[in-house]
């Protein structure tokens, strides 16, 4: 009984700020309030050629996406500690993504625990369990380490590559993105 209390009280601070926690599902919002939505999900390596990012964190906010990166982080040092595994300790930005077109609306901050992009970069699939954004994307930036992206589509029969911040993604990629392979090149 004193564990449904505990949990109770937490979920109600929780949506007194607007803040869910990874695997918990989408942030609560006032009725009619088109809020923002701050997420940020960690990814690893990919362990072959081929192979999706593993997500080893993600969370999402409605308060910014820095409180989105502090849950996250907790997130993914939970899940570490929790399979005997160390703590993730880096976790450079890869790449933004934003619902709508020119960067606006709600965005999803994308971090790689093995540093920034290389040549082989990361596979960052965009439906992980309750995070699924790939319905979503609109236009994505990277960074200095992390310039090209190539967006497939949800069916996976059509891909294209643009070298970054794209203000938006064309009609055929538009809010129908299932993977996204970003490196340095």
């Amino acid at each position: 009984m004193r564990r449904i209390v505990i949990a109770a009280v937490a979920m109600a601070v929780m949506s007194s700020l607007g803040v869910t926690a990874a695997h918990a599902g989408t942030p609560t919002s006032e009725p009619g309030a088109a809020a923002k939505e701050y997420c940020a999900v960690l990814v690893g390596k990919p362990t072959a050629k081929d192979a999706v990012s593993p997500v080893l964190g993600q969370a999402c906010s409605t308060a910014s996406p820095e409180e989105a990166r502090t849950l996250m982080e907790a997130d993914a040092n939970a899940d570490s500690r929790a399979a005997g595994g160390p703590v993730a300790l880096s976790s450079d930005l890869l790449m933004t993504a934003w619902e709508d077109s020119y960067y606006n609306g709600s965005s999803t901050n994308f971090y790689g625990s093995a540093g920034p992009c290389d040549s082989s970069g990361y596979s960052l699939h965009l439906d992980t369990g309750w995070f699924s954004w790939g319905d979503r994307i609109s236009s994505a930036a990277g960074t200095a380490q992390c310039r090209i992206a190539r967006f497939h589509t949800q069916s996976a029969t059509y891909s294209l590559a643009f070298r970054l911040p794209t203000p938006g993604l064309g009609s055929t990629l538009n809010d129908n993105v299932d993977l996204v392979q970003i490196w340095n090149g």
